[in-house]
């Protein structure tokens, strides 16, 4: 799930734009003026239609959501039919609601969703029974992303259905599964995940976290275990959200101190909040108050919008016996605009 920078992006071939220009597909993007309509009854061509489809992933590569949806939106009228176009809109709708969760907009998010989940629903509805897993699968994020976590895991089901060599399929119901509060079958189909993959890490993962929700510790640590050596062997990632995981598992096992120790041994700048978090927690557990706030500290010199990590360091300071490191950081805080009920709060150590 939408990744682009300066230094990557790939410029889209002038005669691609060109043409998209001439057809009209860019219609309302950077100040194009809208073409005729004795222009618009020649613009349906397949090949031209193909070059659209290849833009919006080029557009999405450069990290323009904005302009692919504009695209896509053009394909859909200009043929209703196509699933493809319908699928590609769907996929910028998706993103655009991610972008505008990510700007503070719960509102424009939701509709973006609303509209993301009708096109796929659409483009299922005009499948024919043909649908591919990838489809299925697009139409269960929107589903999801709607908070229809019912709906989404009879989708992720159906996809595991048609394409059943492909582990995403499982480990997305098992994932789904999990935030329905509902471990013991999440685990069945992480497992079935694990046998057609047995070195994807994430399905060990998810593993691990169903039975920490079941409270079967040694299961989920050597789960976790596991999933941190997948990873490592496989080369793509680092390691360090399984340590994070083992990290909480560790402490809600009854062993902070291992815990804490697991995650010292990580370089600083690794840290998010997440596990910055998770390691101040399992320092709080074993009374090393001072350990906590430069856990945080650390992560605010590195964030230095995040308000609140100044708040859980003045906390941290408090429980540390340093009232006066903490009020720095309650009055850093409060400069930023931290509601007052929390500033006293935080004062007061709770």
């Amino acid at each position: 799930m939408i990744h682009g920078t300066q230094q990557n992006r790939r410029a889209i071939p002038a005669i691609l734009l060109l043409g998209l220009a001439t057809l009209g597909f860019l219609n309302g993007c950077d100040g194009e003026a809208s073409p005729t309509p004795a222009a618009e009854e020649a613009v349906y061509d397949r090949k031209r239609f193909e070059e659209g489809l290849v833009a919006i992933d080029e557009w999405l590569a450069n990290g323009d959501a904005g302009k692919a949806e504009v695209i896509a939106a053009r394909l859909v009228e200009l043929d209703p039919d196509s699933i493809a176009a319908r699928q590609a809109h769907g996929n910028c709708l998706l993103i655009l609601g991610s972008l505008a969760d990510q700007n503070g907009d719960p509102d424009a998010a939701e509709r973006f969703r609303i509209r993301a989940d009708e096109a796929f629903q659409s483009a299922l509805a005009r499948s024919g029974g043909a649908e591919s897993a990838a489809l299925i699968h697009q139409a269960a994020l929107a589903a999801s992303a709607r908070g229809d976590l019912e709906r989404a895991l009879s989708l992720h089901v159906s996809a595991s259905e048609v394409d059943p060599a492909d582990p995403t399929h499982p480990i997305f119901a098992a994932n789904t599964l999990t935030r329905l509060q509902l471990p013991k079958e999440a685990i069945t189909w992480f497992d079935r995940a694990i046998e057609i993959a047995p070195d994807e890490p994430w399905a060990w993962a998810g593993r691990a976290e169903c039975h920490r929700q079941l409270r079967s510790f040694d299961e989920a640590l050597e789960a976790i275990r596991t999933a941190r050596a997948r990873s490592v062997a496989r080369g793509t990632e680092s390691g360090f959200p399984f340590r994070v995981a083992e990290g909480r598992i560790l402490r809600e096992a009854g062993q902070p101190r291992r815990a804490a120790e697991l995650l010292f041994a990580v370089d600083s700048t690794e840290h998010t909040r997440e596990s910055t978090s998770e390691l101040a927690a399992a320092c709080t557990a074993i009374e090393e108050h001072q350990r906590a706030a430069e856990a945080w500290e650390r992560f605010h010199h590195r964030n230095q919008g995040d308000v609140d990590s100044m708040v859980e360091a003045a906390r941290c300071w408090i429980r540390a016996g340093e009232p006066e490191h903490a009020a720095s950081w309650l009055e850093l805080a409060e400069s930023a605009g931290v509601d007052p009920a929390v500033i006293t709060a935080a004062r007061r150590g709770e």
